[in-house]
């Protein structure tokens, strides 16, 4: 095996590891909706009545899967990226910032695609 396929394959993991770990998180400070890691969607907006509801947990499969895709995709060729550069840490930082940056910047479109009036505490209207 390549070293940069081994590399790939030992950065990776921990990539999807921090991104399932930071999901929550991030959906709730992006959408001020009350998502966290430790209660989940216990507390989201969605279950709240008359007020905008959270865009990730509301958005449906189209939305879902399209951005939470395109956050994996981003993952996944951050991750080759660095760890083409020589080092697993490399992979690993590479994978993490690729999918931070589609998460938050894609986060500001599906507020303004689907009218969604915060995005981390900006009001959006």
């Amino acid at each position: 095996m390549r070293p940069a396929v081994k590399r790939f394959w030992i950065a990776f993991p921990i990539v999807f590891a921090v991104m399932a770990l930071a999901v929550l998180p991030l959906c709730g400070l992006m959408f001020q909706c009350g998502c966290t890691i430790l209660t989940g969607d216990a507390h989201c907006n969605m279950h709240d009545r008359g007020v905008p509801h959270c865009p990730w947990c509301t958005g449906g499969i189209a939305l879902q899967g399209s951005h939470f895709g395109a956050m994996l995709w981003a993952a996944v060729l951050g991750t080759v990226y660095g760890a083409r550069r020589g080092a697993v840490w490399k992979g690993a930082v590479g994978g993490v910032a690729a999918f931070a940056a589609v998460a938050i910047i894609g986060g500001l479109f599906v507020c303004l695609a689907t009218g969604y009036p915060v995005w981390f505490g900006i009001r959006l209207k």
